[in-house]
């Protein structure tokens, strides 16, 4: 049996050699997720699986994410990214990576939407009647995401809508729509 002391002193040497195996955005998008887009849609369109490519949008009007949607649906195609592996999360924070290296929080295309049919004469709903659906039908959060810790929190019960890079690249956030965010599109190809 090992001292207590003994272990404490490795976890304090094993905890920082673990988080420096961790490739920081800097090092990922510059040597994966590189692809440009096949159909030609011009800078900063990078190809997400095989019909899919995404862009970040850092440098033009900040918008609220109802807004970014519709600027999205005017791409043939196109709508607020929707992440659904670790891969397709990666290459989302390339492209965001790519446009600004600042850590901005952009939207991404998952908003909470009541499921349930609410009767006329009740005024509250629960937080069961929500859930979070893709706004490229694509249908509800199911398997891969990636919450930040202790989200969604739906604070003041106002926050239906998600951004992305809270606290950290890649960690999602549930916000309130109406705030301007960068935002992250994707087409279909």
């Amino acid at each position: 049996m090992r001292p207590a002391g003994i272990t404490a002193c490795l976890l304090v040497v094993l905890m920082p050699m673990s988080a420096t195996t961790q490739l920081t955005p800097e090092e990922m998008c510059s040597t994966k997720y590189k692809v440009p887009c096949t159909k030609d849609m011009g800078k900063g369109w990078y190809q997400m699986g095989p019909n899919r490519c995404v862009k970040a949008f850092f440098h033009n009007a900040h918008l609220s994410f109802d807004d970014a949607e519709r600027t999205c649906q005017k791409l043939p195609g196109g709508h607020l990214v929707s992440i659904r592996s670790p891969i397709e999360l990666s290459i989302v924070q390339c492209a965001m990576y790519r446009e600004t290296t600042g850590k901005a929080h952009y939207w991404i295309g998952l908003k909470k939407q009541m499921h349930k049919v609410a009767l006329p004469f009740v005024l509250l709903t629960s937080q069961s009647d929500y859930q979070f659906v893709w706004t490229d039908g694509s249908g509800p959060l199911l398997g891969f995401s990636h919450w930040a810790k202790k989200q969604p929190d739906n604070f003041l019960w106002r926050e239906h809508c998600v951004e992305m890079n809270y606290w950290s690249w890649g960690l999602w956030n549930d916000e309130q729509c109406y705030l301007a965010r960068p935002y992250v599109c994707s087409i279909k190809v």
